[in-house]
C-alpha cells in the first residue's frame, strides 16, 4: 500500500503543531511570548516616541539611570557596578526594579564602555581596574579617592578626582 505525499504533508503538519504547542507550554518559551507582546503593545500605544523614550517607559528608572551613566562618561570607561543589595537593601523600598545589577543588563545600555561588578572586584578578579564608580544608596563611596556629597542616591563619578581648570 503506497501512502501519499499529502498524507505525509498532514502527518508533518500535525507533528509541527504538536511540537509548537509543546514549545510554548514551557516557562521560557512563555516568557518570551509575554515580553514580546508587551513590547509590542508599548511600540503600538506610543507609536509617536522614538526608541530612548519607549525604554524609558518599558523599563523605568533604571533606564534612565544608565542613560545619565552613558552620558556623563567616556566610551572608555570602566564602571564599577553595584551589587543588588546596593541597587535594593534589605528593608527598604528601591526606586530600581529589573535586573539592573547585573553586568549583562548594564552592558546593554552602557557599551562600549565596560564593566566590573563589585563583586569581581572585592574577589580581586576583575580583568580591568574601574574609572568611575555608580553609587547609588550611599554605597560604593570607598571607591572614590576624594570627597562627595554626604547622601548620594545615584550618581556616577570618576574614581580620581577630576582635574580643576
Amino acid at each position: 500500500m503506497k501512502t501519499s505525499a499529502l498524507l505525509y504533508n498532514l502527518i508533518g503538519i500535525v507533528l509541527s503543531l504538536l511540537v509548537l504547542k509543546a514549545c510554548f507550554q514551557q516557562p521560557g518559551y512563555s516568557f518570551i511570548k509575554k515580553m514580546l507582546s508587551s513590547n509590542y503593545e508599548v511600540i503600538k500605544t506610543h507609536k509617536n516616541l522614538n526608541v530612548e523614550e519607549r525604554y524609558a517607559i518599558k523599563l523605568g528608572i533604571g533606564y534612565s539611570a544608565f542613560k545619565y551613566v552613558r552620558e556623563n562618561t567616556p566610551d572608555s570607561a570602566v564602571i564599577l557596578l553595584p551589587r543588588r543589595e546596593d541597587f535594593m537593601p534589605e528593608n527598604q523600598k528601591s526606586r530600581f526594579g529589573g535586573e539592573v545589577y547585573k553586568i549583562m543588563w548594564a552592558s546593554r545600555f552602557l557599551h562600549p564602555r565596560k564593566i566590573v561588578s563589585r563583586y569581581t572586584l572585592e574577589k580581586g578578579n576583575a580583568a580591568y581596574q574601574p574609572t568611575h564608580v555608580i553609587v547609588v544608596n550611599d554605597s560604593c563611596k570607598e571607591f572614590i579617592d576624594y570627597p562627595i556629597p554626604a547622601y548620594v542616591e545615584f550618581g556616577v563619578f570618576p574614581v580620581k578626582h577630576p582635574k580643576q581648570h
